[in-house]
């Protein structure tokens, strides 16, 4: 308990001062998160039925997240972004002279980390800048109804967890523990996140907050799905007493995509 305490602390310290430092730290941050949260993944997937293009993978995940950063930080024009069709269009021809089994299979657990990892993680970059300037209020805010939901379902779910929410994937998880998680979260958004990141209204701050907690609690369960699949009780172990760092972000790849999408809509 005292390991994962520290290692949450730093963990806290880190993440908090890279979003609200500058766009640079912030953008920084996250490609940390993706070089090894794609490296985890890597170690999931691969089996003698999948074998995925590794580097060409690698490469297109990396890039669908560095293109769209360049973009946000004004370092090149939008154009340079569909350099990515490219990348993604190589992906079966490389296929073609593999001769292995499988084929569609491999292009799909190619194609899949960009789509999993990358977009989710440049989109958080896109939340900083959702109104053309750079706030990372709104970052923090997300991640912090996250972080209580998540504190919240636990605590609910140790106290008064009867009801399993998704036994074949997380037999841990309950309906009290996200339903009390949920309200605490709740609660935050409404009368904490607005009155001290007032950039969203009461009402903006109550629905963003239904979202992340809805989007973020499926993304828990898909890298749990993720993780059954593959055999493995952990995505990995960077993290003392926490796991690997798609355990630490699966609420958040989630979560990210959805508050974007809701952000350009108010």
């Amino acid at each position: 308990m005292l390991k994962r305490a520290i290692t949450g602390a730093l963990f806290l310290i880190v993440l908090v001062t890279s979003i609200l430092y500058s766009p640079y730290t912030l953008g920084l941050i996250f490609f940390v998160v993706l070089i090894i949260g794609n490296s985890e993944f890597n170690r999931m997937i691969i089996s003698p039925e999948r074998q995925p293009e590794l580097f060409w993978g690698g490469v297109l995940t990396k890039l669908t997240y560095l293109l769209p950063l360049a973009y946000f930080l004004q370092l090149i024009e939008g154009k340079w972004i569909f350099l990515l069709v490219v990348i993604l269009l190589l992906v079966p021809i490389i296929e073609l002279f593999r001769n292995l089994p499988n084929p569609m299979v491999n292009i799909s657990y190619t194609i899949l980390p960009a789509i999993y990892l990358a977009m989710p993680l440049v989109l958080i970059n896109g939340i900083a800048w959702s109104n053309g300037n750079y706030n990372p209020n709104l970052v923090l805010g997300m991640f912090i109804i996250i972080w209580v939901y998540d504190t919240g379902a636990y605590l609910f779910g140790r106290t008064f967890g009867k009801h399993k929410l998704f036994e074949r994937i997380s037999p841990k998880k309950t309906w009290e523990g996200a339903i009390g998680g949920g309200i605490t979260a709740l609660l935050v958004g409404v009368f904490v996140l607005a009155r001290y990141i007032p950039e969203l209204t009461i009402l903006q701050w109550t629905i963003a907050s239904l979202l992340i907690v809805i989007f973020g609690t499926f993304g828990d369960l898909s890298e749990s799905l993720l993780k059954r699949s593959s055999g493995v009780k952990d995505s990995g172990n960077i993290l003392p007493g926490h796991g690997g760092i798609l355990d630490r972000f699966d609420s958040a790849l989630s979560a990210a995509g959805i508050f974007w999408i809701y952000l350009q809509f108010i």
